[in-house]
């Protein structure tokens, strides 16, 4: 069974010791919210409403439906749909994704009948700059930070005749016919909006957030909302802080832990949600065709502030999402008396490529020689074969000075693989183990010789960059070994990229045993 992703790895801990630190900064900040949840529960799955500079996440076009229904204890409800729409900006010489551009249509409605209701629109633009941990975090690959800016226009419309006010109030009888003493200039109002927000993200093949921070605001010009023909009503901005980053993973990759946060500021009223997603990973290759794609599903409970727990479930594919979650008794204080809960439905439909790769390696065509992947230079008392089949290209070393006196025991160290996280070079503890073991003969046997040969799965842009990271496994071994005590000129590495798969690259499985190390004894 491949064991690609074990346990945590210094670097890890190290970023999670960082950003947890801000966590408890604004935990200590942090007070009961009074107000209405405007926010999503599922804000991963709102994007545009989040922060603008998340809709530069994916590589794919994605409509994307929001549905939230908020229930209070007078027996109204706060409706709040919305449509996005999100268009990535793909440079494809460079094979990366530059940027996004979103447009987004907002409803949100107080009562069946409208007593409130705010409709609107909004766009928005992010840019993507490349960006490379110095942790260098052994799970992630593809790293971001994100800058967004986003304007909307938007039409606040309140029904008058089912206002009422204190004025209306005879001691504990109610008179609608007496005069509200409140002077309306208008039912509706016009208004605009300004946001802007940045994220710092990383992600696998399949566009799932392995990491991220974030920080928002929105209406940051501070529009005025009010009706009455008094001072302007200006509307707050609102704050947004999120995090998040993969904590476990098990053995075989299916089941992975994410816990995250959100904070939301808005003037003096704070809302802080900590929770995590539970992932779990399927795979249906036998049918990529169908409905029922490699995909995964995902739980989500979180803790509120306000005294409310949020659970969700999501079922996720490469061509659609499907999720919902339910908030129970998300607010409470004085503004709403009682509350029952919020149930949140969230649609999504993308298409295009998830990745954005090169032209699959053609065997019969471009085949890699070995110069091409080997940095090392060749000893005297060694020559160079290359086999080349119709399947893939192949390089053996072949020593005119082979060890005879290796015990079958101690030979099967160097058959094992050593495999690797997605899109790194860095050694985890199961691969220590084992290159400790393979020391330990090394030094036992003075005349063997080996060649480590490093491979990677297909998810670069380019194969210089697969071909680059092959060899960079290869020389983390080898600079492992040599730091046992084996000498430098008994080790020799190659790159092989992603040309001598060991299993289909259709599948996570596959791409997990082809982020590998192999070993090759220099022998007849």
């Amino acid at each position: 069974m491949t064991r690609n992703i074990l346990f945590l790895n210094k670097c890890v801990l190290k970023l999670w010791a960082y950003w947890l630190g801000i966590l408890g900064l604004v935990f200590c900040i942090s007070t009961p919210v009074e107000a209405q949840d405007v926010n999503f529960s599922q804000f991963q799955l709102a994007p545009t409403f989040t922060n603008p500079a998340m809709i530069a996440t994916s590589n794919q076009y994605q409509f994307i439906l929001n549905y939230r229904s908020q229930f209070v204890g007078s027996g109204e409800t706060f409706t709040t749909p919305m449509a996005s729409f999100i268009a990535p900006l793909i440079n494809r010489k460079e094979h990366r994704r530059f940027g996004a551009l979103s447009a987004s249509v907002f409803d949100d409605r107080v009562g069946e009948k409208g007593l409130m209701r705010t409709i609107g629109t909004e766009v928005a633009f992010a840019f993507n700059i490349p960006f490379e941990l110095p942790l260098g975090l052994p799970i992630l690959y593809d790293s971001y930070l994100s800058f967004g800016v986003q304007a909307g226009l938007f039409r606040r419309s309140i029904d008058i005749n089912a206002i009422t006010t204190g004025s209306q109030w005879v001691g504990n009888i109610f008179d609608p016919n007496a005069p509200r003493n409140e002077i309306f200039v208008n039912d509706f109002v016009d208004f605009r909006t300004l946001n802007a927000g940045f994220l710092w993200y990383s992600q696998d093949t399949t566009e799932v957030m392995r990491a991220y921070v974030g920080f928002s605001a929105r209406n940051i010009n501070q529009p005025n909302v009010g009706f009455l023909n008094v001072s302007a009503d200006r509307m707050p901005i609102a704050y947004t802080f999120i995090a998040g980053m993969d904590a476990w993973t098990s053995l075989d990759g299916r089941f992975s832990i994410q816990p995250n946060v959100r904070w939301v500021n808005l003037q003096a009223v704070n809302q802080f949600n900590l929770g995590s997603f539970f992932r779990y990973h399927f795979g249906t290759s036998a049918s990529p065709k169908g409905f029922l794609k490699e995909g995964s599903m995902s739980f989500g409970v979180w803790y509120s502030t306000t005294n409310g727990i949020i659970g969700s479930f999501g079922f996720h594919q490469p061509n659609y999402t499907i999720s919902m979650s339910y908030d129970l008794a998300s607010i409470r204080g004085t503004r709403v008396p009682t509350q029952s809960g919020a149930v949140e439905l969230t649609v999504a439909v993308k298409f295009g490529k998830r990745r954005i790769g090169f032209k699959k390696y053609n065997p019969y065509e471009d085949i890699p020689t070995y110069e091409d992947f080997v940095s090392d230079t060749i000893p005297d008392d060694q020559q160079v074969v290359q086999v080349v089949d119709t399947v893939k290209a192949t390089t053996v070393v072949v020593s005119e000075n082979p060890n005879n006196e290796l015990p079958p025991k101690d030979l099967s160290v160097f058959e094992k693989p050593l495999f690797f996280y997605y899109a790194s070079d860095l050694l985890n503890i199961d691969t220590i183990e084992k290159l400790e073991q393979i020391a330990v003969q090394m030094n036992n046997y003075k005349d063997i010789k080996i060649e480590v040969q490093g491979h990677a799965c297909d998810i670069a842009r380019t194969k210089e960059e697969n071909n680059h990271l092959s060899l960079k496994r290869a020389k983390a071994v080898k600079d492992f070994l040599v730091s046992k005590g084996v000498e430098d000129n008994r080790i020799m590495t190659a790159g092989f990229g992603d040309s001598q798969p060991a299993a289909a690259n259709n599948t996570e499985e596959g791409r997990e045993m082809n982020r590998r190390v192999e070993f090759k004894l220099l022998a007849n």
